[in-house]
């Protein structure tokens, strides 16, 4: 894979396995799927994207409308994506996914989506704009803020702006409910999350002409990082079912 800044941790994808482009939750970075690519996987290569206003990419500043973001991200991605790419998110960042999946229907690219409604079950209720308390105890609620954080101001306010900047975005985003994507789709849930219950989850199947799997891993709306080993295996377990892996 060449150098982008989009991928913090990029390095040459080998050509048998099938690359995983993998986007965060709101708030959130790279990092967290850092320790994805500390065990190899027989099939798959994830590769995580850093978006702009933290960690390697804290400067820049942050997206609060989905369409830029896709168009940006397309113009780094489109000269080297693979057919049968697979794009994963998780909460927040499975619509990013999606809408990278929809831009790819004509190279077959595959979703996986964790810990989040179906567009037709997008949360309505806004809470970007509420006061730092409420905002953190709204987030601290879902399990979404590092216990690192609470007790210090400093990290606090680096956090809350890309917080509120991807809450924005989200809140912004207005999904097309008709839109399928060409390849397979998988839809991943926690046991206990209460803010992606299996029947939002399970309307993901509206949204491909192809395969649809549902999955549910024991866990609240965090279970990705609570269980990251279980979850890689899912993920490798729906692409052998889909059979587009040699």
């Amino acid at each position: 894979m060449s150098q982008s800044v989009w991928f913090p941790f990029s390095k040459p994808l080998e050509t048998s396995k099938v690359p995983v482009f993998c986007f965060p939750h709101a708030g959130s970075g790279a990092s967290c799927f850092r320790d994805w690519q500390s065990q190899p996987q027989d099939l798959i290569e994830f590769v995580p994207v850093e978006l702009p206003g933290r960690e390697t990419r804290f400067p820049e500043k942050p997206y609060q409308e989905m369409g830029d973001l896709i168009e940006d991200f397309c113009r780094d991605l489109s000269s080297f994506i693979q057919p049968n790419s697979i794009f994963f998110g998780h909460s927040f960042g499975a619509y990013i996914a999606f809408e990278l999946a929809l831009r790819f229907r004509d190279r077959n690219a595959h979703l996986v989506v964790s810990g989040s409604s179906a567009p037709s079950r997008k949360r309505t209720r806004r809470i970007a704009h509420l006061p730092d308390e409420q905002l953190i105890s709204e987030i601290h609620s879902y399990g979404g803020i590092p216990q690192e954080l609470f007790g210090c101001e400093e990290l606090l306010e680096i956090f809350l702006p890309i917080l509120r900047a991807d809450l924005t975005l989200f809140e912004n985003y207005q999904p097309k409910l008709s839109s399928k994507i060409s390849g397979s789709l998988a839809a991943i849930g926690g046991s206990l999350d209460s803010l992606a219950p299996p029947h939002s989850l399970a309307m993901w199947e509206e949204h491909t002409l192809s395969s649809f799997d549902y999955f549910q891993i024991e866990g609240g709306h965090f279970f990705h990082k609570e269980k990251p080993n279980i979850m890689k295996k899912t993920v490798e377990k729906f692409i052998i079912k889909t059979k587009f892996c040699k």
